[in-house]
């Protein structure tokens, strides 16, 4: 995966090839591809890589959180933060690959990712708050997926400020979620 990083920064995403990976990581092209069978899987394997890589690291920050506010928007700063420092996520933000991974329903390795770091939390928050009871998670976490996406690509094309990102968080994507009781 280390491989397929430095190929990206090289190359952009586009033009990684499996031989300059399979160069990369010192292994013969036929090793590359015995384990992944094609630059598509390779692709998926290293999306769902560098996913849990950053759910991880954010795992163990919102998990603390005792309200959703609270944990938007936190995910999504270090979203932006990660997609501002790190020059394989800003290709793979950039990449229509990318955007397409995300959205592939249950099988995609972003989404799996993601879905781990968020619905314990959900669930957690849901048992202290009706309105967030009322919200199916899994279109929760799909528009999480589309929103961290769609953040990130916005923060590096519009080169904001982090004041202009965290108000972004708290003018637009929080109240995105927050359900007003009807009374």
């Amino acid at each position: 995966m280390e491989a397929v990083t430095s190929c990206i920064k090289l190359y952009g995403l586009e033009k990684t090839t499996m031989d300059n990976i399979a160069e990369q990581a010192g292994l013969s092209r036929i090793t590359v591809y015995r384990k992944y069978s094609n630059r598509n899987n390779l692709i998926n394997s290293f999306l769902a890589y560098r996913a849990e890589q950053f759910n991880s690291k954010i795992k163990t920050k919102i998990e603390g959180c005792t309200s959703l506010e609270q944990a938007l928007e936190m995910y999504f700063w270090s979203s932006a933060e990660q997609a501002f420092k790190d020059e394989s996520v800003r290709v793979l933000v950039e990449t229509t690959h990318v955007y397409k991974t995300i959205l592939n329903g249950d099988d995609s390795p972003i989404k799996a990712a993601i879905s781990d770091t968020w619905s314990p939390l959900l669930d957690k928050l849901s048992a202290a708050d009706a309105n967030i009871r009322s919200i199916d998670k899994s279109e929760v976490i799909n528009w999480i997926i589309v929103m961290q996406h769609n953040f990130s690509s916005m923060a590096i094309e519009t080169d904001c400020t982090e004041e202009q990102i965290r108000r972004y968080i708290r003018d637009f994507v929080i109240p995105a979620f927050i359900i007003k009781t009807r009374g």
